[in-house]
């Protein structure tokens, strides 16, 4: 629940960045004074919000589920909690809180009270070891989707927002179908 919180959130940050390349680009199609004042405006406020609001409440989020993910493991390996992290121990309140709330949104199916692979070692150390494997096999492939996620978005914008004329002074160079633009360096 809370890791699926913090993808919602960095898609909203995804969605802002697009936001912001999208005002770019039809700031350059413009060449409107006040409509670059407006985008500059509007893409520092973005940045803010990204950076105050959005950023921490990732963090906190990410750090939430990790504190329980290692709260379960502690408790399926039986090992001791790692006071020495300085990361406070989740309450059996909050874990029931969020159990709650992912049954009443439908998000306890199948694929998450079964997830656990059948073959666990018996030896503590493998068992432990094994267990760690798993996440971060886990791990990597949230990464990668994501990876996916963002390069073919980038990739989609950059394709549709590539503009016909780009260049420096009243020297044009042909860019590909779009829109007309000239790029003036101030030195």
């Amino acid at each position: 629940m809370l890791y699926r919180r913090v993808k919602t959130v960095e898609n909203w940050r995804l969605v802002f960045v697009f936001l912001v390349a999208v005002m770019l680009l039809i700031g350059l199609a413009v060449e409107a004074e006040p409509f670059s004042q407006g985008a500059t405006v509007a893409v520092v406020l973005f940045w803010f919000f990204d950076q105050v609001v959005l950023v921490r409440c990732a963090g906190q989020l990410k750090e939430e589920a990790a504190a329980i993910q290692e709260d379960f493991d502690c408790f399926v390996l039986d090992m001791p909690w790692p006071s020495y992290l300085g990361v406070v121990r989740p309450t059996d309140d909050r874990v029931k809180e969020l159990m709650r709330q992912a049954g009443s949104a439908g998000m306890a199916g199948k694929e998450l009270s079964d997830w656990c692979p059948e073959n666990i070692p018996e030896e503590a150390i493998a068992a432990q070891l094994h267990c760690q494997r798993m996440n971060c096999r886990w791990d990597g492939r949230l990464r990668r989707e994501w990876i996916f996620s963002v390069r073919s978005l980038v990739g989609v914008s950059v394709a549709a927002g590539v503009p016909e004329d780009i260049g420096v002074g009243s020297n044009p160079i042909k860019a590909g179908p779009g829109f007309s633009a000239t790029v003036v360096l101030a030195v």
